[in-house]
């Protein structure tokens, strides 16, 4: 072995240590961050102007491309059966009730059966007429019946009124006791 060996080990070492931080102060010198120059007030008043001007252009080109077109949804609906159906549908819950919330002398001839009615849409939604059939038509069943069926509302639709006819069952009455309705004295 020679007794230089260990020395020139050393040195290759020692070479490309230096070689490597040489090129680290190379790298780090050269590739940092450049400063950039301070600029005065017309300079940024001549850039914001420029970027204005590009948007100003990119606007005029964009112009048709995004006009008011009137959607679908915004477009005349037309009268919505299954909607109106739904919605005659919560009512009818309330109006079977009706003969429950009358008291027994109220609910003279009355008769458990089917209510035949006629429900006239108006264009706003609303009902603008409704009809019940005999034996209920002008009995207070009847107008209760009328006033559930009043309170319904549909979406917004174009074009002539529309009437539905309906059915509610109306079971039999379980009236109200007069004295159990009453308030307690005190």
């Amino acid at each position: 072995m020679d007794p230089h060996e260990p020395i020139a080990v050393a040195s290759a070492a020692m070479n490309k240590v230096v070689f490597v931080m040489a090129a680290a102060l190379l790298l780090a010198s050269g590739c940092g961050p450049k400063k950039s120059k301070v600029k005065s007030q017309d300079e940024r008043l001549e850039e914001q102007l420029a970027l204005a001007d590009e948007q100003m252009a990119k606007q005029d080109q964009d112009k048709g491309k995004f006009e008011q077109v009137e959607s679908d949804s915004e477009k005349a609906e037309k009268f919505d059966q299954d909607h109106a159906k739904h919605e005659l549908k919560r009512a009818s819950l309330n109006a079977a009730d009706c003969p429950n919330t009358f008291e027994k002398s109220q609910l003279e001839g009355y008769q458990p059966g089917t209510a035949e009615l006629a429900i006239t849409f108006a264009n706003d939604g609303s009902v603008s007429k409704a009809t019940i059939n005999s034996p209920y038509d002008g009995t207070p069943v009847g107008e209760c019946v009328l006033r559930a069926i009043n309170s319904v509302q549909v979406k917004l639709y174009q074009g002539e009124e529309v009437t539905v006819e309906w059915k509610i069952e109306l079971a039999k009455a379980k009236p109200v006791d007069a004295k159990a309705a009453e308030p307690k004295k005190k």
